[in-house]
């Protein structure tokens, strides 16, 4: 009843269970991949080497991560993987139960925001920068100005105060 894909491997590799869930997500049937190798069915690519997955399920009992694996149809899909430690009633380890959970969509959705996020973060940037630059040439120009017409007070120093001459002197510097 799960919609989660669900299957048992063997400790040499060697799928015994594989769900309904299964059958949706990946596209084979039971019967086309018991005693089959997961690797040969899905192709799995790991986020890391799969003897270290092995060793920490041996050591912990339990592992999880995310895998990309192959489609029936020969599409790539990326999903949340949780594995658990199979035993015997004496405590030896038979193999593995695996539960993946489709998360491609989910996965496009990040990438989409992180590319959407990347692209506002570089048009602000670039806003900024025009602002700057508008301001940079207005203030410029103002400063021009002001400088040309401070100048032509200041040829006029005869006519002026001691105080508006200062006043004049140091808005030129």
């Amino acid at each position: 009843l799960a919609n989660d894909a669900i299957f048992v491997r063997t400790l040499d590799d060697k799928i015994t269970y594989w769900n309904q869930g299964a059958e949706r997500l990946y596209g084979w049937s039971r019967e086309e991949v018991l005693e089959k190798a997961p690797y040969q069915i899905l192709r799995t690519e790991f986020p890391q080497p799969f003897e270290e997955i092995k060793a920490q399920l041996l050591r912990d009992g339990r592992w999880q991560g995310e895998l990309t694996h192959s489609k029936r149809d020969g599409s790539r899909i990326i999903v949340s993987s949780r594995w658990s430690m199979w035993r015997a009633p004496d405590g030896k380890p038979l193999g593995f139960l695996e539960v993946n959970s489709d998360i491609t969509e989910r996965k496009r959705a990040e990438e989409g925001l992180r590319t959407i996020s990347g692209r506002l973060l570089q048009m602000q940037d670039e806003e900024r920068r025009r602002i700057a630059r508008e301001l940079h040439d207005s203030a410029g120009q103002t400063l021009v100005a002001l400088d040309m017409n401070l100048s032509s007070i200041q040829r006029e120093a005869k006519q002026l105060s001691a105080q508006a001459l200062k006043t004049c002197s140091e808005s030129l510097e």
